[in-house]
């Protein structure tokens, strides 16, 4: 399985997503990027939802493909305003980072 960036999974401006000062600021700071590893589901992907929900934007990491797509296309539905940005891969080997 290759790691990186899930295919079909556009992010950035060609996504319609805009950087830059958004919700989230009113807690008197920037937009925070959050990286949550196994944020594919359980508690991970309660994190995702909680800090998308503060207004922060999310790096989702899984190590299946098939459980990042459908969790980060959940969590878009749900917080369409914020960068849901999936990223498959293991963690625990360097060598996919």
């Amino acid at each position: 399985m290759e790691s990186g960036p899930v295919a079909g999974m556009e992010s950035g401006p060609e996504a319609g997503m805009e950087s830059g000062p958004v919700a989230g600021a009113e807690r008197g700071s920037a937009v925070a990027l959050v990286v949550i590893t196994g944020s594919s589901k359980g508690l991970g992907y309660a994190m995702a939802q909680q800090f998308l929900a503060l207004g922060d934007d999310v790096v989702m990491n899984s190590r299946s493909s098939e459980d990042l797509v459908r969790a980060a296309d959940s969590l878009r539905l749900r917080h369409p305003e914020r960068r849901v940005l999936p990223y498959q891969g293991d963690v625990r080997d360097a060598g996919e980072l």
